[in-house]
């Protein structure tokens, strides 16, 4: 089993996202870890704040910190796990890559939404640009309802 100890996990704030987190979480556990947990802000991932009251430009990234640190509980938190959280600007997959650089990550968990496509060129592929570009190992996680059919 690989450990890692630094360990960067992007959530869109979607159900996917937020599994991507989680077992991130269980790569991390149970050496001594950073885990930094992020998100990127931009004009497609500040959909999650119509679902919050008045939502601010102002408050969003008080907002998005709050969201990721919910994401793992803190009755769930191992000792040894030192959680950060993130919030970055910009293109998601760019901004990611370049936090992985600063933090030497030795791992990036993100999820991947199986968009093909017409839908894939007009929206790209986080995951796929992230494989492509990143400084260490990607973990891409899927939807656990997709059909595991070969390709």
């Amino acid at each position: 089993m690989n450990t890692y100890r630094r360990l960067v996990v992007a959530t869109d704030f979607s159900a996917l996202g937020n599994r991507a987190v989680r077992v991130a979480y269980v790569q991390a556990w149970p050496n001594e870890s950073q885990l930094v947990i992020c998100h990127a802000l931009n004009e497609e991932s500040t959909q999650w704040l119509l679902s919050h009251p008045n939502p601010t430009k102002r408050n969003e990234v008080e907002l998005a910190h709050a969201f990721m640190r919910s994401l793992v509980a803190p009755d769930e938190q191992k000792p040894g796990i030192n959680i950060v959280t993130k919030v970055l600007r910009g293109k998601p997959a760019d901004s990611i890559i370049e936090l992985a650089q600063e933090v030497r990550a030795e791992l990036i968990v993100a999820g991947t939404h199986g968009r093909d496509g017409i839908e894939r060129l007009m929206l790209g592929s986080v995951a796929e640009a992230l494989v492509r570009g990143a400084p260490c190992s990607v973990l891409v996680v899927r939807d656990s309802n997709e059909s595991m059919e070969p390709v």
